[in-house]
């Protein structure tokens, strides 16, 4: 008998604990959670205590007003970046540019492109946690750090998308015809982003009291989702065409083989190049 109730003691016990273990994994997870959405936006990394959530606007109208340009920081940051890749045949001439300025080589092509990296990374990074942040709702202050750098990454990047619109205005068209090329792929990646929003967007529209609010805020988002939807309709891609309408097959050559490693490689290329229709045949003579 004393078996008996010292086991439903100890059961008890060790419910009671496991309930207890369970809250505070629970409570300690949502806390670091909070503080590290709130350490990152904000630049408060002391844990605060769990505030009234707010079922209407969370953050403040200088917040609500500053947002936006968060966002075009985002967009001119990510188009930079972009144009910069699509220049990739240019770097050695903008190192070249660079060394006759400075006096000093180096491969400054690549150290612009991991700075724009970083930039696109950080205006994204400063972008979710606004989100993650909205979605919780908890009030959003932006750090006057985070702003300041947000306005120099808008004048810079501004600044830079003129230089290349003004003096390498032929590389406009080369990130023209890269952006047919995408075309299908950054279309199906908004349609996703859109989606995804919808939830949290018909989620705050339900608790809107006002139909005037309600009919503000749903109706751009409703609208650009269905442009999204449309927009195939005038999108022309190189990549999405049918097959009776696709251009010649461009003429290639056949190059000679590694003839240094054995000569008959040079045959076994020029034959397999002739057994795929090749235009012509090259070949090195060394005398």
């Amino acid at each position: 008998m004393d078996n008996i109730d010292r086991t439903e003691t100890e059961n008890e016990e060790t419910g009671r604990w496991k309930k207890i273990n369970s809250w505070i994994k629970r409570k300690f997870n949502y806390e670091c959670y909070m503080t590290f959405l709130n350490g990152c936006y904000s630049c408060k990394w002391e844990a605060q205590q769990k505030k009234a959530r707010r079922p209407l606007c969370c953050c403040s109208l200088r917040e609500r007003l500053f947002y936006p340009w968060l966002v075009v920081s985002f967009c001119l940051s990510t188009l930079l970046l972009f144009t910069w890749i699509e220049t990739s045949n240019e770097y050695n001439g903008f190192d070249w540019v660079v060394f006759l300025g400075t006096g000093v080589w180096f491969f400054w092509s690549i150290v612009l492109l991991s700075f724009l990296g970083i930039l696109a990374a950080y205006t994204a990074l400063l972008l979710v946690l606004g989100f993650l942040l909205c979605w919780e709702k908890n009030q959003l202050y932006l750090h006057w750090y985070h702003k300041i750098l947000i306005v120099i990454v808008i004048l810079f990047c501004s600044f830079f998308l003129w230089i290349l619109l003004t003096y390498w205005k032929d590389r406009w068209f080369t990130i023209g015809l890269s952006l047919q090329v995408f075309a299908p792929y950054i279309h199906l990646g908004s349609l996703s982003v859109m989606v995804l929003l919808s939830w949290p967007v018909a989620f705050y529209l339900i608790h809107l009291e006002g139909e005037a609010l309600q009919v503000v805020i749903g109706l751009p988002f409703v609208l650009i989702l269905l442009c999204l939807y449309v927009v195939p309709l005038g999108i022309y891609s190189p990549c999405v065409q049918e097959k009776d309408k696709l251009g010649p097959k461009p003429y290639f050559f056949g190059h000679r083989g590694a003839g240094m490693l054995g000569p008959e490689n040079t045959m076994m290329s020029f034959e397999k190049a002739v057994e795929y229709g090749a235009h012509g045949l090259e070949s090195d003579v060394q005398i």
